[in-house]
């Protein structure tokens, strides 16, 4: 098993709230919260053309006037409250960075979309599944799913409400050191665990996990391999989701589990999300044939298909320039 980054574990020991600067660095200054919803399960951020998402904290109450007060402040003001130990406001401010975030970061559009064999699965573990076999697996944090794991893997999930076949947190000291995977939940930020965690990861190979998880690339930094959160769209019916206080529904109204391999570059990532969406949509082509031919009307994915569309048409363009960048850069070098 590959030993932890030396420099990497002494930094996070020595400094653990230097991670939050990490995440609040460079960010816009001048954008405003131009939407909020806080809801039982969700806390939801709109900042200009960027959408962000948070795990609200246990037995929260929609914070309907709180969150009204909000509209028009400063986003990044609000963003620094991911520092806060009061859950609420932790919560709030991770919900604006990562607004934040995903209005600017390169990350979002080259991520690789998932899509889970059935309604039942998950969709990172399904991606995961088949190198995870006899390896030592821990989930820290309740993650729908992970069941399906422990048929081809030596799973442990530790979870602030132990029982059921989870151990509590204080196990995290004893498990994560051996581990071959780990797979973090996000919402580790907000309650201030995820310094620690990480460290304890370092050999691991670490993903970050959740809708919470924030599109950086930085996050490298503390030995996490990959990001596994979510993209966003049709913020209208994703509002109403979060407000209803629905939970896994946000996937049916705007949300989609997508995922980053922080080791690679990002030619090497558009290549992979270019893949995938011509995959998904070669299978949505061939549901849509089946489907009209069997004399129904309009396909049911059709808004799918075009979301697929202009996504490839996005990622052609990104990799075209990274590809014309790289011509000139060798052209300029043999001169």
């Amino acid at each position: 098993m590959p030993q932890a980054t030396p420099w990497r574990t002494d930094r996070s020991r020595s400094d653990p709230g230097g991670f939050y600067d990490l995440l609040l660095n460079d960010l816009p200054t001048d954008a405003r919260i131009a939407g909020f919803v806080s809801g039982m399960i969700w806390t939801l951020a709109r900042v200009d053309n960027g959408l962000g998402i948070a795990l609200s904290p246990e037995r929260a109450r929609p914070g309907a006037m709180w969150a009204e007060a909000l509209q028009g402040r400063l986003a990044v003001d609000v963003a620094a409250w991911v520092r806060s130990w009061s859950a609420l406001e932790a919560s709030a401010g991770m919900a604006a960075l990562n607004a934040l975030l995903n209005a600017r970061s390169p990350l979002v559009d080259s991520a690789t979309p998932l899509y889970a064999d059935d309604v039942a699965s998950h969709p990172v573990f399904d991606h995961f599944r088949s190198r995870l076999r006899d390896k030592r697996v821990v989930v820290v944090g309740r993650t729908p799913g992970v069941a399906a794991l422990r048929d081809v893997a030596d799973v442990t999930v530790i979870d602030v409400h132990p029982g059921n076949d989870a151990l509590p947190p204080s196990a995290a000291e004893y498990r994560l050191g051996d581990a071959d995977w780990v797979f973090l939940s996000a919402a580790s930020i907000i309650d201030k665990t995820f310094p620690r965690l990480a460290e304890l990861s370092a050999a691991a190979t670490t993903v970050l996990l959740g809708p919470t998880t924030p599109w950086l690339a930085a996050l490298r930094d503390y030995d996490i391999d990959y990001l596994a959160g979510v993209t966003l769209r049709d913020d209208r019916a994703l509002q109403r989701t979060v407000a209803e206080g629905g939970g896994s529904r946000i996937f049916d109204t705007g949300a989609r589990y997508a995922l980053v391999d922080l080791r690679q570059d990002e030619t090497a990532r558009l290549k992979s999300a270019i893949s995938a969406l011509f995959a998904r949509r070669g299978a949505l082509k061939a549901q849509m044939e089946a489907w009209y031919a069997q004399g129904h009307l309009r396909f049911p994915g059709n808004d799918e298909l075009l979301h697929l569309d202009a996504s490839l048409a996005v990622l052609d363009q990104r990799y075209k320039k990274l590809w014309d960048r790289a011509r000139a850069a060798e052209h300029a070098s043999a001169v």
